[in-house]
């Protein structure tokens, strides 16, 4: 229930950001960005996405098997009001394919890690499917390093995080 109003939020706030781009609002065909790899630990490096912008860090976390790249037609909206990162997890595309580190905790460092590498303090993290998982774990253990999280059709994996201790209730 209480999720419900916060994706129904994150959605219309990328809806904002997206109307508020300069023309039709029709992200460019053929999205330019520049490729980087980050390292993130030892021997594992990530495929980054840089797709240029202004403003405040706004990062893509791509759904299971899926690379930064299914953000190409979306991310470029974003770039008047942020600076448009989209991250390619560890055993997808051409981010490193270690045989292990695919658990939870290590995916999540990954994304700080890679926050670290790009020189970003602070950032909004956008997730679509199993990103979830990763944007759910970095905000619980790394609250200062995101503005916000947005999850996009997003799931996370309850089992993992039954032990954690429930928030307290709003205040009325």
């Amino acid at each position: 229930m209480f999720l419900r109003p916060l994706v129904l939020l994150g959605v219309l706030w990328l809806a904002a950001c997206a109307a508020t781009t300069p023309g039709s609002g029709a992200a460019p065909s053929g999205a330019v960005h520049q490729v980087r790899r980050v390292t993130v630990a030892d021997g594992v490096e990530l495929e980054v996405l840089d797709h240029g912008g202004h403003g405040p860090a706004l990062v893509f976390l791509a759904g299971m098997g899926n690379t930064g790249h299914v953000f190409d037609e979306l991310a470029p909206r974003f770039t008047t009001h942020r600076h448009v990162w989209a991250l390619t997890r560890r055993g997808v595309g051409a981010s490193s394919w270690p045989e292990q580190g695919y658990d939870t905790a290590t995916l999540g460092l990954d994304v700080v890690h890679a926050l670290d590498a790009l020189g970003i303090e602070k950032a909004a993290l956008v997730g679509h499917s199993i990103a979830g998982t990763e944007l759910t774990w970095v905000g619980i253990h790394f609250p200062q390093r995101i503005e916000r999280l947005i999850y996009l059709d997003a799931a996370y994996a309850r089992a993992e995080l039954k032990d954690l201790p429930s928030p307290s209730p709003p205040t009325p």
